[in-house]
């Protein structure tokens, strides 16, 4: 499964875990400083969007 974070063009690996029954933590592969909260992440998996989520 891949991520997009923002309006660029890169899609990230990611590493996923449950923490509650509505959040999940996402691990990227490396830091990328310009995340921040309120922004949405989109995750596709085989190029297929498969859904979103508002970055707290």
């Amino acid at each position: 499964m891949e991520v997009k974070l923002r309006h660029g063009p890169e899609q990230w690996p990611v590493k996923i875990e449950e923490i509650s029954q509505d959040t999940l933590k996402i691990t990227l592969p490396q830091n990328d400083q310009g995340i921040a909260p309120g922004q949405f992440a989109v995750f596709y998996k085989d190029g297929y969007c498969i859904g979103s989520g508002v970055i707290d």
